[in-house]
């Protein structure tokens, strides 16, 4: 099924298995509610998965941040500065993240605890 809607206030009638986000969470203006709304809808032991890409770590991605700024001003291709790794690893047990082509892109995933658990979690703090 596929459903046009925005995704920070998308509200699905049953619980989603798992949750990509696929080269977009960069571009997603409110990428923190978005997550929280996704994580809310996700049942207990469904995977949430991120991949995108990212400023390269070291030396590398000091020197190409001016550029990467200025490209992600004039296209669409979004924040490269966003973390969102840390957040999914605040959320899950098992948080798992693999880089490649140079730490350029990431691939990060975990699954949702039990209710008691991931509910603790989910709390601004």
């Amino acid at each position: 099924m596929l459903i046009k809607a925005d995704a920070a206030d998308y509200a699905s009638q049953e619980l989603f298995d798992g949750a990509l986000f696929s080269f977009s969470y960069n571009v997603i203006p409110h990428h923190r509610s978005v997550l929280r709304q996704v994580w809310k809808q996700l049942r207990p032991g469904g995977r949430l998965v991120i991949m995108d890409a990212r400023l390269p770590p070291g030396l590398f991605g000091k020197l190409i941040r001016p550029f990467a700024t200025w490209l992600m001003k004039q296209t669409l291709l979004g924040n490269p500065l966003i973390r969102p790794w840390q957040y999914h690893a605040a959320l899950v047990d098992d948080f798992q993240m693999e880089d490649f082509r140079f730490g350029s892109y990431y691939i990060c995933c975990g699954t949702k605890p039990e209710p008691e658990l991931a509910d603790r979690r989910l709390r601004p703090a």
